[in-house]
């Protein structure tokens, strides 16, 4: 397993409205916490994310568009990515 800091991802498109970290620790995200960020930037993720030292999580990211569909305000998601295991 490898370690990494979540500061360390790409900081998405401009043209994204936010974005929804998952993390959990097992794989198949049951008991998971869930945090939406709306205005991205790397700042958010390390002060968003309380991680306890010495265990192995799940990590996952998508994120998302707010548009007008039929004049109502919808969120379009992005497929989830980069869901491997960090020792933090």
């Amino acid at each position: 397993m490898e370690q990494m800091d979540i500061s360390e991802w790409n900081k998405p498109s401009k043209q994204i409205s936010g974005c929804e970290i998952q993390y959990a620790d097992n794989e198949k995200f049951k008991n998971s916490t869930k945090i939406t960020i709306s205005k991205v930037s790397t700042k958010s993720y390390k002060k968003n994310v309380k991680w306890k030292s010495g265990k192995c999580y799940r990590i996952r990211i998508r994120t998302y568009k707010n548009v007008k569909v039929n004049g109502e305000k919808v969120k379009i998601y992005s497929e989830w990515y980069m869901r491997q295991a960090y020792l933090y």
